[in-house]
């Protein structure tokens, strides 16, 4: 779980830390600056000094600095500007930039959720655009800007010197009301404490305007709620005034746990079985289309849905393009397979374009897996971006059938489409199809798939670097 929050007073530590010791992470934000006083002592005086500064700052004040704390651990923080530098900025506009100094957490998409769950903020507060710069040499932000939808509109040549080579400087603006390639995808964990509720009849009331609102109620007790909410604070707010009851105080705490769970619990609403069992072939492909449009909405995806396979691919019943993440589900399945069968596939299908475009909201099992594919036969990819290294693994093809089968992005993707059809599906010929898809755990017990995998993702690492190497 992911969440920004204000700094507590344990974070000062972290701080005294990073700016100390820890201090790789200034080797890509501003590498040119320097850390100005980098003793311990100077720099606790400075953090707790700020720590004092944030505890009193009323909680309905707006933010412009958040901690990331991923599954319980600070990590590093979100901050935002409105000084451009280089750029003008008559409208005042933010510009909002990240730090993760924790090196172990990086690469599992943290920072582009992080990022994500900020822009969140800024447009709950009213806000319509927004800025993000850095330096062409700083790749992983370059990579992150263009992911989450900003447009380049300023560049710098050679502006930044790093390590006595030349860099630009770069300004993106993303505009919410333009944006494709980001959607709502954060809701806040709202805490009220309120004044006049004093009777079970008026926590009714206030229940049912916290649902009409489309929020996930938590506890609506004497004076005291807890929702979720995509709803801006002032929503909240005023619904609740509008009953006639005080709000005293309202702290938002944005929240990414929400995500997958939520889409998952919609989209089981969407997979009618009836329509689907009852209708004909083409109202089959419809429902498909249907959760697919549902989905794209969802996590700003651009995914499409075809029923022909491509050339060398006839026999497959399904796959998902490696390169655009559009679907395929294999026409032939209505006609020879189960009744269910297209619609699982397309589920499984389904899972693996949700991975490849937000991968950031999965688990750091499947972001490795998602950028080192193993195949049935020990072929290895490593995914660099738009580079593709394949490389060959030693050993038996049966071993590597079952770590393909047992590999993070399969199991997840299996698991999927099996929870949202058997609820719905009473079918014997199911239960044997993820069967077939569940790996037999004979050469690789359950307990050491996981294990094996990271070791095979380990393995690629190391021929792609040696590949690189003689390439060289």
């Amino acid at each position: 779980m992911l969440i920004l929050r204000d700094m507590i007073e344990s974070d000062i530590e972290d701080y005294v830390r990073w700016f100390t010791v820890e201090t790789e992470w200034s080797n890509w934000d501003a590498p040119w600056e320097s850390i100005e006083d980098g003793t311990e002592e100077k720099q606790r005086e400075i953090w707790t000094k700020y720590y004092q500064k944030v505890r009193s700052l009323p909680e309905d004040r707006r933010r412009w600095k958040f901690e990331i704390e991923a599954d319980g651990v600070h990590i590093g923080w979100v901050s935002a500007y409105t000084d451009l530098g280089y750029l003008e900025n008559e409208e005042g506009l933010p510009a909002i930039g990240i730090d993760i100094p924790r090196t172990e957490v990086r690469g599992r998409g943290l920072g582009t959720q992080a990022l994500k769950a900020f822009i969140d903020y800024f447009r709950s507060h009213g806000y319509r655009s927004i800025y993000t710069q850095t330096w062409s040499g700083n790749l992983r932000m370059v990579r992150v800007a263009d992911k989450l939808g900003f447009t380049e509109v300023c560049r710098k040549k050679d502006m930044r010197e790093v390590n006595g080579k030349k860099y630009d400087a770069i300004t993106w603006r993303l505009d919410f009301d333009k944006e494709k390639t980001i959607q709502r995808s954060t809701k806040m964990k709202y805490s009220i404490i309120t004044k006049g509720m004093g009777c079970p009849h008026c926590i009714k009331k206030v229940t049912k305007a916290m649902e009409t609102l489309g929020a996930d109620i938590e506890k609506v007790e004497l004076n005291d709620i807890a929702v979720s909410s995509d709803k801006t604070e002032a929503d909240i707010r005023a619904a609740i005034e509008a009953l006639g009851f005080e709000v005293v105080s309202i702290k938002g705490e944005i929240s990414m746990a929400f995500g997958l769970e939520d889409y998952e619990k919609r989209a089981a609403k969407l997979v009618d079985h009836r329509r689907y069992a009852e209708g004909d072939t083409e109202a089959k492909k419809a429902l498909m289309r249907e959760i697919l449009r549902f989905t794209n909405d969802y996590f700003g995806m651009s995914t499409e849905l075809f029923f022909t396979m491509p050339e060398g691919f006839e026999a497959a019943q399904g796959l998902t393009d490696p390169d655009t993440g559009n679907i395929r589900v294999n026409a032939a399945l209505f006609d020879d397979g189960a009744p269910f069968l297209p619609l699982f596939i397309f589920l499984h299908e389904l899972r693996h374009a949700i991975q490849k475009a937000r991968v950031e909201l999965f688990s750091k099992e499947i972001a490795v897996n998602c950028s080192h594919l193993i195949q049935f036969d020990g072929t290895g990819y490593l995914v660099d971006g738009d580079t593709v290294i394949t490389v060959k693994l030693d050993g038996e093809q049966a071993f590597y059938t079952e770590l393909y089968l047992g590999s993070p992005v399969e199991t997840d993707a299996n698991d999927f489409a099996y929870r949202l059809l058997r609820p719905l599906c009473d079918d014997a010929a199911l239960e044997e199809h993820y069967r077939i898809w569940t790996p037999s755990y004979t050469l690789i017990p359950k307990e050491n798939m996981l294990a094996e995998f990271m070791k095979a993702a380990e393995k690629i690492d190391r021929l792609a670097e040696e590949k690189r190497a003689n390439k060289a």
